[in-house]
């Protein structure tokens, strides 16, 4: 049991390790601003975190890399997995349309 939780822990190290060096190179190449966020050991997935105020957004496409990386020298079984806001996508839903303001009874 605690060489498994010693081996979690280095798995866990790499992880930041690779993580913290892509995502760097993302910030230089891409403007793509994140960072490590968490591992979930419940579903395997690493997170990373998207700063809101980054200039360019995240896809699943500009990760790939990092995915793959993780996968080939951490683990197979290991996902990564993103953590964004964007509050310009989010609106107060009210159940009214925009047509129903015109009508008046």
């Amino acid at each position: 049991m605690k060489d498994k939780r010693l081996e979690l822990k280095e798995k866990l190290r790499l992880t930041k390790k690779i993580c913290e060096e892509e995502c760097n190179l993302l910030y230089l190449e891409e403007d793509i601003d994140l960072t490590y966020d968490h591992y979930s050991p419940e579903v395997g997935t690493v997170y990373l975190r998207e700063n809101s105020k980054t200039v360019n957004r995240v896809t699943h496409a500009s990760v790939k890399h990092i995915a793959d990386r993780i996968k080939k020298e951490v683990g197979a079984r290991w996902y990564l997995g993103l953590i964004v806001s964007r509050p310009e996508l989010f609106a107060w839903y009210t159940g009214e349309d925009d047509d129903d303001e015109d009508d008046v009874f």
